[in-house]
């Protein structure tokens, strides 16, 4: 289907962009796409969180799981995490704050949030660059949010400091 821009919001020293308009009854599947998502300092991991309450509140519980399989010229691994209090966009990875580098880029879907009978899933690829000598660190990831309830908002944040950088936009995918 056709992809309808829903929401968007560029970083500028953010603790975090809260996504809480575009999940609606009018979509069962979303597309998150990251363009230059850069952190105020250090190298932390980039993490989503969701709300069950429209964004008053984010689930940072042990509620979560994701797999991932990354790679780098410098090898491969499998990573991930079980009943964890985020989805781990960057694969157990960091993502460097250095600008000039483009931290990190990809896209997630998320596959029927507002359904309250399943766990709400998330599948993506994304690319990093991890502040180390692997410039091109690129990963598949699955995650899930494993409670059984409608899930209407989420969140981007960065696992210490700010966002300080960078673009996220929602599409919704008609039928």
């Amino acid at each position: 289907g056709a992809l309808v821009l829903l929401e968007e919001h560029t970083a500028s020293n953010s603790a975090s962009l809260n996504f809480t308009t575009a999940i609606t009854s009018a979509y069962d599947e979303y597309l998150i796409e990251f363009i230059d998502l850069i952190p105020s300092a250090g190298t932390p991991n980039m993490e989503l969180q969701v709300s069950t309450n429209g964004g008053s509140s984010y689930d940072s519980s042990s509620s979560y799981a994701w797999a991932a399989f990354r790679a780098s010229a410098a090898g491969y691994a499998a990573a991930g995490s079980n009943n964890t209090t985020y989805i781990g966009l960057d694969c157990s990875g960091t993502v460097t704050s250095s600008a000039s580098h483009g931290g990190l880029c990809g896209s997630l879907r998320i596959f029927n949030p507002l359904s309250g009978s399943t766990y709400t899933r998330f599948k993506g690829e994304i690319g990093i660059d991890d502040g180390t000598a692997n410039i091109c660190v690129t990963c598949m990831l699955s995650g899930a949010y494993m409670v059984v309830t409608a899930v209407n908002a989420f969140r981007i944040l960065a696992s210490s400091g700010n966002l300080a950088s960078g673009t996220v936009r929602v599409y919704g995918l008609t039928h």
